[in-house]
C-alpha cells in the first residue's frame, strides 16, 4: 500500500477511535450485545430447561426494547423472529409450571397466554376431555392446591435443580 495514504487511513482510523461517537457507537451495540450472547449461551448449555429459556428470552425481548437508536426496529424484528422460529407452546407451560417462576407467571397476560395456548395444545394433541382433566391438573398445581400443598415440597424447590426436583 501506499505509505502516503497509509499514513492517512491511521490518522483517520485513530480520529474515529478518539471521537466520543465511536465509543457511544461501540457502547450502544455492546448493550444489544450482551443479553443475546447471554441468551444463546443458554440455549446451548446442557443444564437448560424450557422455563429457563422462555424467561431469559422474553428478558432479551424486554431489553433490547428499552434501547433506542436509529436501529433498534431491525435488531428487535430479527430477535422477534428468532423467537417466533424456536418458540413452541411448550415452553410457556414449562415456565408456569417451575416453581422458580410460579409467583412471576402468575402475571395475567402470561398466565392467559399460557391457559390459551395449553389449551389448545392439549385439546388437539389429546382431545377434549383429556384437555380438560389437563387443565384442572395444571390450575390445582398453580395454586399449590392438594395434593401439591405440601410447604416442604415447595421449599425444597429453592435448593434441587428443576430436573431432580421434578
Amino acid at each position: 500500500m501506499d505509505p502516503e495514504i497509509h499514513q492517512k487511513m491511521n490518522g483517520m482510523v485513530r480520529n474515529y477511535v478518539l471521537s466520543d461517537e465511536f465509543w457511544e457507537m461501540l457502547d450502544l451495540i455492546a448493550r444489544f450485545l450482551e443479553p443475546m450472547v447471554m441468551t444463546l449461551k443458554l440455549f446451548e448449555s446442557d443444564t437448560s430447561t424450557l422455563s429457563t429459556i422462555y424467561f431469559y428470552f422474553k428478558k432479551l425481548m424486554n431489553q433490547i426494547s428499552e434501547i433506542l437508536c436509529g436501529f433498534s426496529d431491525n435488531i428487535q424484528q430479527l430477535v422477534q423472529k428468532w423467537w417466533e422460529y424456536s418458540y413452541h407452546s411448550v415452553m410457556i407451560v414449562a415456565y408456569m409450571l417451575d416453581p422458580r417462576f410460579l409467583e412471576e407467571s402468575k402475571n395475567a397476560n402470561v398466565e392467559a397466554i399460557g391457559y390459551d395456548e395449553f389449551t389448545k395444545f392439549t385439546s388437539k394433541r389429546f382431545g377434549q376431555e383429556e384437555s380438560v382433566s389437563l387443565f384442572i391438573e395444571l390450575v390445582t398445581f398453580r395454586q399449590k392446591n392438594p395434593p401439591y400443598d405440601n410447604e416442604t415440597i415447595w421449599l425444597s424447590s429453592a435448593n434441587l435443580i428443576p430436573s431432580v426436583w421434578w
